[in-house]
């Protein structure tokens, strides 16, 4: 995104953004860049549309959701060196985005709180509407 907004995208605004589980794939202080960026791309009055990996604030929690997800993917069949892995990547190859980051980022751009639109144990989506 930094390479196309420095060249082909340079001042582009566009009325409508996606991020699908982009940020995901970064650490903190990346995403907020990333973050940023996105704003910055977005038209006034304009849409971006944004899913991301959360975990859960509360630990205990966080250790009830991890226990109900671990038995589903063993009795979907998943080999528990396979689910070992997958838990293992958890914010080392994916990363949570914190609730309270995007809220910072957004608010920092002067634009209001996100509306949550779905959220399904580890994933939820987010519409953000910068300022007319």
């Amino acid at each position: 995104l930094n390479g196309a907004l420095e060249s082909e995208l340079a001042g582009a605004r566009f009325d409508l953004v996606v991020c699908h589980n982009v940020l995901p794939l970064l650490p903190g202080e990346e995403q907020v860049v990333m973050l940023q960026q996105l704003t910055q791309c977005t038209a006034d009055g304009g849409v971006l549309l944004l899913s991301a990996y959360i975990e859960a604030e509360d630990p205990e929690s966080q250790r009830l959701v991890f226990k109900v997800a671990r038995q589903r993917l063993l009795d979907r069949g998943v080999p528990p060196e396979t689910l070992e892995a997958i838990f293992d990547s958890r914010n080392k190859v994916v990363f949570s985005l914190d609730p309270s980051r995007l809220s910072g980022v957004l608010a920092q751009a002067g634009w209001p709180s996100p509306l949550q639109l779905y959220q399904g144990l580890f994933s939820r989506l987010w519409l953000c509407r910068a300022q007319p």
